[in-house]
């Protein structure tokens, strides 16, 4: 697919920004995201290795359950596990981690939950 030149006329490449014949600008190729954002996803997008403990706990509430790792490990860590239903679905239901440090009180990594996984249904 190409984008046509307005002020010259010549093809051009759809990711071109100038025209290759003239240099004109070519218009701004504009993008859109599918992917919709609620406010429980916008909370898990927010995620950072800044995060504190009860940062976390005020963006994404209370953990379902909280596992701990061998407190003979150098730098212990805690995962927080989080379950979400769908409201249509209960049986479906998808889990996401936060891996906090226990020495330095922070999130130290994190994987969503797959979002996908509840607009699709059960298995």
């Amino acid at each position: 697919m190409s984008q046509t030149c307005q002020r010259c006329a010549a093809s051009n490449a759809e990711a071109a920004r100038f025209c290759r014949q003239c240099g004109a600008a070519l218009p701004e190729l504009r993008v859109q995201s599918l992917t919709r954002i609620t406010m429980l996803l916008a909370r898990w997008r927010k995620l950072s290795r800044s995060v504190t403990r009860q940062e976390l706990r005020s963006l994404l509430g209370e953990p379902r359950r909280i596992e701990s790792d061998s407190p003979a490990s150098r730098d212990p860590v805690e995962t927080w596990v989080y379950e979400y239903e769908s409201a249509d679905t209960p049986a479906q239901r998808v889990c996401g981690r936060v891996t906090v440090s226990s020495s330095g009180s922070h999130v130290v990594a994190w994987c969503e939950p797959d979002w996908d996984r509840l607009r699709e249904g059960p298995a």
